[in-house]
């Protein structure tokens, strides 16, 4: 359960993350992640997704999720 707004963005952040990760590991982990997280009804688990990869591939422009958390923060508010 979420407590307010920003709780529950760093919560879809994180589940992106993870499922990500598990992506890196193999793609059915990642599928399975992914699925799993589908499920639970994680919202926006594309975009975020897409946000997350881009951040993986330019870790010299962004080192870290601090420098780059604003930019998948534009996710929400494509809506």
């Amino acid at each position: 359960v979420c407590g307010d707004w920003q709780d529950c963005i760093n919560e879809f952040i994180i589940r992106a993350i993870t499922t990500q990760i598990a992506y890196n590991e193999s793609d059915e982990a990642g599928m399975l992640e992914y699925e799993k997280e589908k499920a639970r009804g994680v919202s926006y688990m594309d975009n975020l997704l897409e946000k997350i990869r881009y951040y993986q591939s330019n870790r010299e422009t962004y080192p870290t999720l601090d420098s780059y958390y604003h930019s998948i923060l534009d996710v929400f508010k494509e809506d």
